[in-house]
């Protein structure tokens, strides 16, 4: 039986995995929804890394963990885009309530 926190690490293992592997889709102007695995060379990066999503995947659902390959390229997605808008980082809100000087 798993705890919450192996979940957690799981779940973060396959999003780095996920990323490193869109990286190098990227590089090669493809996405999951539009590359050919027949067409990667045999002793490619997208080998290794599309093994280690899938061995993870078979522990996430030992684990009862719910993830698909669907679903570590929308969260990726969200990542990509959230850094898109943020670049430096999420700006603090507008409302916030601000360091008092502690000279008054």
């Amino acid at each position: 039986m798993s705890n919450k926190d192996e979940r957690t690490e799981i779940g973060e293992l396959l999003l780095k995995e996920w990323k490193d592997f869109a990286d190098v889709l990227d590089s090669r102007g493809e996405t999951w929804e539009t590359t050919d695995p027949l067409r990667w060379p045999a002793s490619s990066e997208l080998h290794s890394l599309d093994h280690a999503i899938s061995r993870l995947l078979d522990v996430a659902k030992i684990v009862r963990l719910k993830v698909t390959r669907g679903s570590l390229e929308q969260e990726h997605r969200a990542i990509q885009e959230h850094r898109r808008m943020f670049p430096d980082g999420m700006p603090a809100p507008a409302d916030a309530v601000k360091p008092r000087s502690p000279v008054a």
